[in-house]
């Protein structure tokens, strides 16, 4: 017969065992996470990771437009004159005056046979997509942070590589009447900048303004309608 010291014992043993393995299930992975992460996405050897969108509101502009610009669905309207435009696939290039050149393309949201992975891809490529994965940065995950939503913030890391690569320093969001958008990089410090935009039926858009300052894309980003909003007059 087992004494009752022998058995709590026991009890106590396998209590401790339950303690060491639940413990081990929430603390071990996430502490995988963290330690994967502060070797990888230090603000040292990746800054770029640490950058968020900064809200840019536009004064909506009538006066001063002299030529406008169509594609698609979509107006836009310049403070110069168009003197060439050029068609290549499905992107749509403007010299302007003063040097200034404007492309603009739609981009299409890749299909993939996979199909959990092609729900993702299209639920990640609208603008609140975007903006969740803009907005992660690697100090978000730590020791209290939950498993799944350290897994999660783990995951739109290895996405925002996507946008790093521009390695612009600062990232603007913006939003329109019917539009919703993000422009990387500042033109003071690029002569390149790339702004990415989506309308009301999140149909994306790309666009890279050319030795434009940041005034004159704020005035072109101000104009911009898409769908089936009031047309704009040039005066």
């Amino acid at each position: 017969m087992i004494s009752p010291k022998i058995s709590r014992k026991s009890i106590s043993i396998l209590g401790i065992l339950v303690l060491i393995v639940f413990l081990s299930y929430q603390f071990l992975p996430r502490l995988y996470i963290v330690r994967v992460t502060r070797k990888h996405f230090s603000k040292d050897k990746t800054p770029l990771y640490y950058i968020v969108p900064i809200n840019k509101k536009f004064v909506d502009v009538i006066d001063g437009a002299q030529s406008k610009i169509s594609y698609g669905k979509c107006d836009l309207y310049l403070p110069y004159t168009v003197i060439k435009k050029t068609a290549i696939a499905n992107t749509l290039s403007f010299t302007i005056s003063k040097g200034k050149i404007i492309f603009i393309e739609k981009k299409e949201i890749p299909n993939n046979k996979d199909i959990a992975l092609n729900n993702y891809v299209h639920k990640m490529m609208t603008f609140n997509g975007y903006d969740k994965i803009l907005c992660t940065t690697p100090d978000q995950i730590n020791f209290s942070t939950p498993y799944e939503e350290a897994k999660e913030k783990a995951s739109l890391l290895i996405d925002k590589a996507l946008f790093t690569a521009y390695r612009e320093k600062i990232i603007y969001r913006f939003e329109g009447k019917d539009i919703k958008g993000l422009q990387f990089g500042d033109p003071s410090e690029s002569e390149n900048v790339t702004v990415e935009f989506f309308d009301k039926d999140s149909n994306l858009y790309h666009l890279i303004f050319y030795s434009f300052s940041q005034k004159e894309i704020d005035f072109v980003l101000s104009s911009l309608r898409c769908g089936n909003e009031e047309k704009r007059l040039i005066k």
